[in-house]
């Protein structure tokens, strides 16, 4: 089931929605994000502003440090997004339209393991997430190009090539191609945030939407 919601938003829904949408970036930004491997160690993924553009960066690390120095650090490239599940790294490419698996060892070391090309599948340019629901079962989803890809992330292998109802277009508002997010319920129903890019601030949305896949 995949299903599109429309809410109208008043003054206090957007107040609410924006503390709502602050904490929930801090505590799942794919760019910043830690997680803790079965071997003991830390894997953090970071971006940096660099003169060369922003460059995305994976380092492991025994303990939390108290910074991070990209020198020390994998450097994965410029569009990426990075995400865990289990005790791996999973890294997004956007230029060449693929998603990578990363392998940490117990000296530190990161390396990629396995790989998925979806630019046979999809249109790459529309990936917006991913979403884990067991050790055999995980989604990419391009919504704005109507695609959602079903994988297992420990074979690395698709499984499934689901087609569904694109992110909603208008003339007033331009829907981003990217949700950036996607959350995992108890009954792992799958919920995407959908941001919206209005062509100017007058013509901003009254509505929030939310992409429901079950």
């Amino acid at each position: 089931m995949y299903k599109i919601y429309r809410f109208r938003i008043t003054n206090y829904a957007i107040l609410t929605i924006c503390l709502l949408a602050l904490f929930l970036a801090a505590c799942n930004s794919p760019s910043n994000s830690k997680m803790n491997n079965d071997n003991g160690l830390i894997v953090i993924g970071t971006r940096v502003n660099t003169p060369k553009g922003r460059m995305f960066y994976l380092g492991a690390y025994r303990d939390i440090p108290q910074k991070v120095d990209p020198k020390d650090m994998l450097l994965l490239g410029r569009e990426n997004a990075i995400y865990s599940f289990g005790e791996h790294p999973y890294i997004w490419d956007g230029i060449s339209a693929m998603l990578r698996k990363y392998h940490v060892d117990k000296r530190m070391k990161i390396t990629a393991t396995d790989s998925i090309h979806f630019k046979s599948l999809v249109n790459s340019e529309s990936f917006g997430s991913l979403a884990f629901i067991s050790e055999e079962e995980a989604y990419a989803f391009f919504l704005a190009d109507g695609k959602i890809i079903q994988f297992n992330p420990t074979t690395m292998r698709v499984t499934a090539s689901l087609n569904v109802q694109s992110l909603p277009k208008g003339k007033a508002t331009e829907v981003n191609t990217n949700t950036y997010y996607s959350f995992v319920t108890d009954d792992h129903t799958l919920l995407l945030p959908i941001g919206t890019n209005p062509n100017s601030f007058a013509k901003f949305s009254t509505s929030a939407q939310v992409a429901v896949f079950n």
